[in-house]
């Protein structure tokens, strides 16, 4: 069963989509955009806080949770190809995040 798309194809306005932001979500963006990061979206499910999705480069993509936290390991199915996770986490290269992910 084919699902029709619901992403817009019109591009959002980044000013836009960090009013959506809480401000410990606002200050980790601004520290990780430092770094070469960048704000791609924002899903916002239903009765859900925003949830920002950052990327480095073109392969490496985190989500920042309400709380300022970065989580490289979010439960997050992102459908555009050539985005899927690749081998080596963007902790390994250095982002800064005291996170280490678990073995899997």
């Amino acid at each position: 069963m084919h699902t029709p798309e619901r992403r817009n194809s019109e591009s959002v306005d980044p000013e836009r989509m960090r009013e959506r932001l809480n401000p410990p979500q606002q200050s980790l963006l601004r520290l990780l955009e430092y770094f070469g990061w960048e704000l791609r979206f924002v899903r916002e499910p239903p009765s859900q806080p925003p949830v920002p999705v950052i990327f480095a480069g073109d392969a490496s993509w985190a989500v920042i949770s309400p709380d300022g936290k970065l989580d490289e390991g979010p439960h997050l199915r992102v459908r555009h190809p050539g985005f899927e996770r690749r081998a080596g986490s963007a902790v390994e290269r250095g982002s800064g995040s005291s996170h280490r992910p678990g073995p899997t």
